[in-house]
């Protein structure tokens, strides 16, 4: 079942079939798993309970992370998605400047997280921002975010122009985000919803 098409790619559910793919693509490639995610990660950790099968989207109107395919060949090529910032230690990796920024300070705001990563043969081709785009426009469509933010990792170059490019204010996190294998502070993007 296809979820979003794009021009150039398809966001569809991620299947149980593409465990292998996904953790060779993203995780077991220290070029991009390093700058994403701090580490190096074994399948069995990717596929345990609270690996990428946590994460993934289980019906096309909940939040998660979705299978980037080339709509060309339908070859897997990464995941992008937007996950909800529910628990206190989904917001605590947030630390902006202004107390108002921070995730979980304004009642009544939805906000979820954006999550875009590509094996690294497909970088320098425009499939992020054409995966993010796609992505933040379902977070504030149908899912009805009134907030996508996002935190970067230190040594992740790529992930900052991204945010950039997809439109996201950017500002210096005030403490390193564990979730980014920082231990230095990195980088947090903001995006509100269109009036």
């Amino acid at each position: 079942m296809k979820v979003i098409e794009t021009s150039r790619l398809s966001l569809r559910l991620v299947a149980l079939s593409d465990l292998e793919n996904i953790h060779r693509l993203l995780y077991a490639d220290p070029e991009v798993a390093l700058p994403w995610t701090g580490h190096v990660q074994s399948l069995a950790e990717v596929s345990a309970p609270n690996g990428v099968l946590s994460m993934i989207s289980r019906a096309a109107d909940e939040p998660g992370l979705f299978a980037v395919e080339r709509a060309a060949d339908y070859a897997l090529i990464g995941l992008a998605g937007i996950l909800p910032i529910r628990r206190a230690s989904d917001r605590a990796r947030f630390v902006p400047a202004s107390p108002a920024d921070v995730p979980g300070s304004v009642e009544g705001r939805v906000e979820g997280e954006l999550v875009v990563a590509l094996g690294r043969a497909h970088w320098n081709r425009g499939y992020a921002a054409e995966a993010g785009t796609a992505v933040v426009t379902l977070g504030f469509g149908s899912l009805r975010y009134s907030r996508i933010v996002a935190s970067v990792g230190s040594r992740n170059e790529r992930g900052v122009k991204l945010l950039r490019r997809l439109g996201f204010r950017t500002e210096p996190n005030q403490r390193a985000d564990p979730d980014t294998g920082s231990s230095v502070p990195g980088t947090l993007g903001f995006l509100d919803a269109p009036s």
